[in-house]
């Protein structure tokens, strides 16, 4: 089916499957600059039943729909902010803040929630129960030569998170960083994804590296860093308990 004839700048993020039909999160792109996190609700025909959009920063990007048991929806996203004013100098060249909100049965919004800081990422969640979320996020470093000067050589690097929040207060409980290794793993965020532990005493997070290669030589410099698989295990309480990252083995 296609939605949408006249428009060819609509990227779906993430579907659920309902009793009655379906939801899906889309990135829905208004110019080359500026887009909009939208849900779409499909009846079992797939016949769109309503399609809105929410948030109002310069570029949003849904990453994750969650139906509730009440048939209310809640949306993981990011607001990306290209104010070049306030810019960071490293390579991160945005803010990034996670964008949480909730919409009732017919899309209306209920409530809406932004990270505090301006160097968060959401990535992905999982609904313990109807009134929490385990979110797997990024948590942006910026690293300087010379801090606090304005032509120090600076780079913006993220690692990766989880926080536990709260659906009813819309309030962080307790919020990690993994550790594990060395050197810290910097994660690409879009790749994280997040699941309870078998044995039900934490939840496992994993997503992909991005190293730079010690003693790198000047000559091989597009071969200096690497990607390497991750996955990190969190405790039920937020501790981060270990981590493991995987090499690839051959070219």
């Amino acid at each position: 089916t296609n939605f949408y004839p006249d428009q060819g700048l609509i990227n779906f993020r993430s579907f659920e499957k309902l009793t009655d039909g379906y939801i899906l999160a889309e990135l829905s792109w208004k110019d080359d600059h500026n887009a909009q996190s939208c849900l779409l609700r499909l009846d079992e025909s797939f016949n769109v039943v309503w399609r809105k959009c929410y948030g109002n920063a310069s570029k949003e990007k849904p990453v994750q729909v969650v139906a509730l048991s009440n048939g209310h929806f809640v949306v993981l996203s990011n607001s990306t902010d290209l104010d070049n004013n306030d810019m960071f100098r490293g390579s991160g060249n945005a803010f990034h803040q996670g964008y949480i909100f909730e919409v009732d049965a017919d899309g209306n919004l209920e409530w809406e929630w932004r990270s505090p800081n301006l160097i968060e990422a959401t990535s992905a969640a999982y609904l313990e129960n109807d009134t929490t979320l385990i979110v797997a996020s990024g948590i942006g470093n910026e690293f300087c030569d010379n801090p606090g000067n304005p032509n120090s050589s600076c780079q913006f690097l993220w690692t990766g998170g989880v926080y536990k929040f709260d659906l009813k207060s819309r309030k962080k409980i307790w919020e990690t960083s993994l550790s594990g290794g060395d050197p810290a793993p910097i994660f690409d965020n879009s790749l994280l994804d997040i699941i309870p532990s078998i044995e039900k005493d934490g939840y496992i997070i994993c997503g992909a590296g991005f190293e730079l290669i010690p003693d790198c030589r000047i000559d091989t410099i597009d071969k200096c860093w690497t990607n390497p698989g991750v996955i990190g295990k969190i405790s039920n309480d937020g501790d981060s308990l270990w981590l493991r990252k995987y090499y690839g083995v051959t070219n």
